[in-house]
């Protein structure tokens, strides 16, 4: 049975927080017992059916089906009455949240990426006339009945994504409570070799070894206080479209992204690019 819920939302460090848990078992010499949004294909439908009409019986099936100490789970937010009456009080949740303004501009940005595996919130994708077997049908502002279907279509994708997680944020206070611990962590914070010592005595007071920390987007030791915003945004924005699959399997992947971040940072500069270049092509001779 489940003991530890991650509470995430997309797109708010769950991934690195999958690392985060890796770690912990294999420095302290544990099988891995953990599971990361698990059933997504047959999970956001099942919550879909629980807003629109209380049909529970799917949610059921599949949390019962979870055997593993640890999930990190997407949506859940939507259904905590549900994972209450399966798990109880007692299962500890870690809630994860991520600076409001990041997290859209995030979600926006994967819209671009991959619209999708976000139908109902990507440009184009009307999710009630939309028929395709791999897609993940997310709750809308329709399934509450707060909006009609146009009225949600005609949202930016911004706004959108804003009514995505304050509705989750609404329903997370509200129901949070029906469990009795409860650990809340900033995204922001992933970073922190601290934060992640309390994460595993949250988890599992016997892990003596903490991990690094893992979280790839991270500032918080990083002044930023003298870069433009609009410098800022444009390099978050651009990194979040690093695709790691293509890193592992594309070998020139990973230098061409490099290459072209450096030619959009010094568009303006171009005598700065040369020397770098030439430093560049140095160290690729001296390994020949």
């Amino acid at each position: 049975m489940m003991e530890v819920l991650v509470l995430a939302r997309a797109r708010d460090g769950s991934t690195s927080l999958r690392s985060v848990f890796e770690a912990f078992y294999l420095l302290n010499r544990e099988r891995p017992d953990w599971g990361y949004v698990s059933n997504t294909y047959d999970l956001w439908p099942a919550i879909k059916d629980y807003i629109r009409g209380g049909y529970s019986a799917a949610l059921y099936d599949i949390f019962l089906s979870w055997s593993q100490r640890i999930e990190i789970s997407h949506g859940l937010a939507f259904v905590l009455p549900v994972v209450r009456s399966v798990f109880g009080g007692n299962l500890r949740i870690i809630h994860v949240q991520r600076d409001r303004s990041a997290h859209v501009r995030s979600l926006c940005k994967r819209v671009d990426i991959d619209p999708q595996h976000w139908i109902g919130y990507s440009p184009g994708y009307d999710i009630d006339v939309y028929d395709d077997a791999d897609f993940v049908p997310r709750p809308t502002a329709v399934d509450y009945e707060e909006m009609s279907n146009n009225e949600w279509l005609n949202l930016s994708v911004e706004e959108k994504f804003g009514w995505f997680l304050n509705k989750q944020s609404e329903l997370t206070q509200k129901y949070l409570p029906l469990f009795s611990r409860v650990m809340e962590i900033k995204t922001e914070d992933l970073s922190d070799i601290e934060t992640l010592r309390e994460i595993g005595n949250f988890v599992d007071p016997g892990w003596f070894i903490v991990p690094q920390p893992v979280h790839n987007h991270r500032t918080k030791d990083v002044d930023i206080s003298s870069a433009p915003q609009a410098m800022i945004d444009r390099i978050e924005q651009y990194w979040e479209q690093l695709d790691f699959g293509r890193v592992i399997m594309e070998p020139d992947y990973a230098a061409n992204f490099v290459l072209d971040d450096l030619l959009l940072r010094l568009e303006s500069e171009p005598q700065r690019i040369e020397p770098i270049l030439i430093d560049l092509k140095r160290r690729i001779a001296e390994k020949l």
